[in-house]
């Protein structure tokens, strides 16, 4: 014992904890959909419809929480209270088209100090918008939130994309491109690219999709090609059954969407 005390006070003793400590410390993902419904997870037994094998094995693994509260459920305010753990009075965002107050701690900037890395793939929408002097696509470093290590991301990617090509930024501004995908699995792809990387710390990631969020400028949600056909006659969630609309039109791509 006190050979192991003397050699954790050494020089090399410290470097060689400190790598242990960080090697014992878990990684996060978090897996960020836009939009979805917490009755179409199959796990919760409520929609016939539904086929969410993946959610389905986190649920059984883990922990399937089934009461969940926003104070803003607008979009970016909604984001801006997830990562700053704040009201979106105090965070900057009170509405869309607003940038995250850079001076706040965030989530990715507490895991930056505990020594991991902090990564972000997908959707932001926490940077300054177009009607603030900011723009849909790329983010500059200082309105990441303190995402400041791996970045592929849009700030508005529901513009600058469509469900099977469009653009999204990397840290340096650089474009990356994709066609002929669904935006699902691109950006899924991109995530599993990092995981399959040697990481020399531990890493914080947040992949945040799109879907089943509308494409903006068809105003409708948009599944994986031939998806739609496969829920025409789908379960209909009751709190949708008495209101107007064309919930009836959107709804089978909204089942395709959850099958990305």
């Amino acid at each position: 014992m006190a050979a192991a005390a003397a050699l954790a006070h050494s020089p090399a003793g410290e470097a060689e904890a400190q790598n242990r400590s960080q090697s014992q410390k878990p990684n996060v993902i978090i897996y960020h959909s836009d939009q979805f419904r917490w009755d179409f997870v199959g796990a919760n037994g409520l929609n016939s419809s539904t086929h969410t094998p993946n959610l389905d094995a986190l649920a059984a693994r883990g922990k399937n929480f089934t009461c969940a509260v926003t104070d803003q459920p607008v979009c970016a305010p909604s984001r801006s209270v997830l990562f700053a753990s704040r009201y979106a009075t105090e965070t900057g965002v009170w509405h869309n088209d607003l940038g995250l107050n850079p001076d706040l701690p965030t989530l990715a900037t507490e895991f930056r100090k505990a020594g991991y890395t902090a990564n972000y793939i997908g959707k932001w929408h926490l940077a300054p918008g177009s009607k603030t002097g900011g723009g849909p696509g790329y983010v500059p470093p200082e309105h990441r939130g303190g995402f400041l290590d791996l970045w592929e991301a849009a700030n508005a990617i529901e513009i600058t994309s469509h469900p099977y090509e469009g653009t999204i930024w990397d840290g340096e501004g650089k474009e990356i491109h994709y066609q002929g995908e669904y935006r699902v699995d691109f950006l899924t792809d991109r995530a599993e690219r990092f995981l399959r990387q040697k990481q020399e710390k531990p890493f914080l990631l947040v992949l945040s999709q799109l879907e089943p969020h509308q494409q903006n400028d068809m105003h409708r949600m948009v599944g994986p090609n031939g998806s739609a056909q496969r829920f025409i006659n789908a379960h209909v969630p009751p709190d949708l059954r008495a209101f107007p609309g064309d919930w009836h039109e959107q709804l089978p791509d909204y089942y395709g969407c959850e099958l990305s």
